[in-house]
Formats: C-alpha cells, structure tokens, sequence
C-alpha cells in the first residue's frame, strides 16, 4: 500500500489505520485540527485493493 509521506508516518506511528474495507481510522490524539490541516476524518474510505497479506498486514498494524 503506497502512502504519501505524511500517511504513511501517521500510519507508521499508530495514528491512522484502515479497515479491510478501505475506512479510514484516526487516533483522538491527532486532533481534529491535524486531522483538518491533512484534509482527513475518521470514516473517509480509500479504495485500496488489498491483497492477503496486505489484510493480514492491516490486522496486525
């Protein structure tokens, strides 16, 4: 799954994540200001066409 910088360290960082269906979560600590500066809310949905292992990876992360 291909980030920009900015999602993938929120990612990486535990921040954001995402459901198997492309939903995006993000973490109360970001705050809804962060959250309106990156142009991102909780329940936004990504097409992601995820593999197995992605899924996998995603449940884990």
């Amino acid at each position: 799954m291909l980030l920009c910088a900015n999602m993938d360290k929120l990612f990486d960082n535990g921040l954001i994540t995402f459901s198997n269906n492309g939903k995006l979560s993000v973490s109360s600590i970001l705050g809804k200001d962060n959250q309106s500066r990156l142009n991102i809310e909780s329940g936004m949905i990504f097409d992601l066409k995820l593999n197995e292992n992605m899924k996998e990876y995603l449940e884990y992360h």
